[in-house]
């Protein structure tokens, strides 16, 4: 009777599974995609975890963002891949002004974007300083992408002379 019970238990757990991801918070789930791509060792399993990504993001609200949320995001921007560092950038810029304690680390993860990459963060992280109100922080891969967010409003114009 005990190893039924236990089974039941077992499966009921289970079943309850999705429903319970279901419910996750769209930053957590976010940060958790983040986080198993960052450590899949197969090229080919961190891009199918990153392909998820967009659809996470879309769900992700400003009001959804507290502390604890920028908090995480801004742990994981010292990660040593890029693309992670991107995608939380994408998060931080969605949280507007109440990600400010995060400028200092999107300094830094700027200085460490990979201009030679298809992907890469510095457009993101300087979007995430622009709209949570931070200094400016000069462009490291000289890409024009201070320009093109100069001409789209991003980020205001004096952000562009550079002393």
């Amino acid at each position: 009777m005990r190893i039924w019970c236990r089974g039941l238990a077992i499966a009921a757990g289970l079943l309850l599974a999705p429903a319970m991801a279901d419910s996750e918070r769209p930053v957590a789930a976010v940060v958790r995609q983040a986080q198993a791509m960052s450590a899949a060792r197969d090229p080919a399993e961190s891009e199918r975890l990153e392909s998820k990504l967009p659809e996470l993001l879309a769900k992700v609200h400003a009001g959804d963002i507290d502390a604890g949320d920028i908090a995480s995001v801004t742990h994981l921007l010292s990660d040593k891949d890029d693309r992670v560092r991107y995608w939380m950038a994408q998060v931080l810029s969605l949280a507007g002004p109440a990600a400010l304690a995060a400028a200092p680390a999107l300094r830094q993860a700027l200085q460490r974007v990979n201009c030679s990459s298809d992907l890469t963060s510095e457009g993101p992280i300087l979007t995430a300083l622009a709209r949570i109100g931070a200094p400016h922080a000069v462009s490291p891969c000289g890409t024009g992408m201070e320009n093109m967010l100069i001409r789209t409003g991003v980020i205001p114009a004096e952000w562009g002379r550079r002393q």
